[in-house]
């Protein structure tokens, strides 16, 4: 489709639930353009395969990425705190001989030992078996916080033993979005060593990857432009959640690509009564409700219609989607046939789904 530049008529209030965006006068208008998603515009995401609220077998996690391979996906993203390395040493074990594919991973957490690690320590992420469940044994491991240059260093020297020597394309830096663990990486050097990584060599790219387009927005900021090549914004621009405006027009200006992830809102646009990891309030369950409604209407499925509104931003080069089993794959990239006509979006404002200053193609 066409690309259109989108001049809003007014600024956009912030809703009490924030699922309404922000957007600043003193930037761009956003870019969007209708365009049919492939199944390499989509990236593997390796959390679900970690036992993400539910175990999965070491071959069912081997059937998902090479199913992801046989399907066209060659980007692969992950992060230590998925199962405390279980996902990583994953990516080891099939992506490790296959330079031809792309992984990205996070920074912000080492993993130690369980029997190095205090219960009065604070940073020891003493949780993790909360969110990712063990096949079999309990892991002996447990993701610590460390945003200092020198933590930078040793979770990248870490994930490389873990992916047998495969290459790090992208570096993210994880889950640095509340304030004292803002601190912590800023004062201590954080970015500063992932740029130190990538003019050595060690990685190719610099990122962040981040659940709130506040602090997203503030990283973006504190640094000048080039310091990120790309972003992974989870959950913040989707049919119900679209917070990241502002940062999408950031990153626009500042040529910084973004990676969506979130884009069903943890379950939400999928048919399930989660949004955001937990519990969907009322009103966010029926706005789910009539976005199906109008897919419905529109001959395509509510999952097609939340992927196709994830890449209209022109910013967005990829869409990062999680599947713990290749079946999963199978349905992800069968999304990719679905037609998702313009007329939608329009349709979608004058039903109240979009307030009037989402960008839409014309």
């Amino acid at each position: 489709g066409r690309l259109v530049v989108f001049f809003p008529r007014s600024h956009p209030r912030t809703t009490t639930n924030q699922m309404a965006g922000a957007m600043s006068d003193a930037l761009a208008p956003l870019t969007v353009a209708a365009r049919q998603v492939k199944a390499s515009d989509l990236m593997f995401g390796g959390a679900g395969i970690a036992g993400m609220w539910a175990t999965v077998s070491q071959e069912d996690a081997h059937l998902a990425l090479n199913r992801a391979i046989e399907l066209g996906l060659d980007h692969f993203d992950t992060a230590p705190w998925y199962g405390a390395g279980q996902s990583e040493d994953y990516f080891g074990q099939v992506l490790g001989d296959k330079p031809e594919i792309s992984i990205a991973t996070k920074a912000g957490r080492v993993i130690k030992k369980k029997q190095e690690c205090s219960k009065e320590d604070k940073w020891v992420a003493w949780d993790n078996e909360e969110f990712f469940l063990r096949d079999g044994q309990p892991s002996d491991r447990v993701p610590v916080y460390d945003y200092s240059a020198a933590g930078i260093r040793e979770s990248v020297r870490q994930s490389l033993e873990r992916f047998k020597g495969h290459k790090i394309k992208t570096l993210r830096l994880h889950d640095a979005e509340n304030e004292e663990r803002y601190q912590w990486a800023k004062k201590e050097g954080a970015v500063e060593a992932m740029v130190a990584l990538r003019n050595e060599g060690v990685i190719e790219e610099v990122s962040l990857g981040m659940n709130e387009a506040s602090y997203l927005l503030k990283w973006v900021r504190d640094y000048p432009a080039g310091t990120f090549d790309n972003i992974m914004l989870a959950g913040c621009w989707n049919l119900v959640d679209l917070t990241g405006y502002e940062l999408l027009q950031e990153c626009q200006a500042r040529g910084i690509k973004v990676h969506q992830a979130g884009v069903f809102g943890s379950g939400l646009l999928w048919g399930t009564k989660h949004l955001r990891y937990q519990e969907a309030p009322a009103e966010m369950l029926d706005k789910a409700k009539r976005w199906e409604e109008l897919a419905k209407k529109h001959g395509v499925s509510l999952p097609a219609t939340a992927l196709a509104f994830s890449v209209l931003p022109a910013c967005v080069s990829y869409v990062c989607l999680g599947m713990k089993k290749a079946r999963y794959v199978e349905t992800n990239v069968a999304l990719c046939d679905e037609k998702v006509p313009d007329a939608i979006w329009a349709e979608a404002k004058k039903e109240g789904l979009l307030p009037e200053w989402v960008p839409i193609p014309e």
